[in-house]
């Protein structure tokens, strides 16, 4: 009966500690930054040439390009992915405000050899492009 009892008092006290490990564990995790904020966020990596290739096949495909907007559209992928990997040299990050203006030249270049139907395709295949933001961590 007595061991009965002790099994019964030491299975709670495990059940107690494993609640209260869970609980200080998921506080620890609301105080972490979600991804995409605090001082210390990584920036994603940049695409290496077969990625912006892949890329840019895609978009001819989906907005029908010629051969006369391939090339520029090409050139446009190109030249952006090279400012940026610039601007994020060795770990350094630029501030919001430089990244917007590099990605808003970025889309002018390209949407300078559009016509209004594949400017609108443009504009829906960089939403859908964008990194996916999660909803705040608690």
């Amino acid at each position: 009966m007595k061991k009965v009892k002790n099994n019964t008092i030491f299975s709670f006290l495990i059940a107690a500690i494993l609640i209260l490990s869970s609980t200080m564990v998921q506080a620890q995790q609301g105080e972490r930054p979600s991804r995409g904020q605090g001082p210390d966020q990584q920036m994603p990596p940049v695409p290496d040439s077969t990625q912006i290739a892949k890329m840019v096949t895609d978009i001819s495909t989906e907005l029908s390009l010629t051969e006369d907007q391939l090339p520029v559209v090409s050139s446009a992928f190109f030249n952006h992915f090279d400012e940026v990997k610039a601007l994020t040299e060795k770990g350094k990050r630029p501030d919001r405000e430089t990244m917007e203006e590099v990605k808003k030249s970025f889309e002018t270049e390209v949407e300078a050899v559009l016509t209004k139907d594949q400017k609108k395709l443009f504009k829906a295949y960089m939403k859908k492009m964008q990194p996916k933001q999660g909803p705040p961590q608690r």
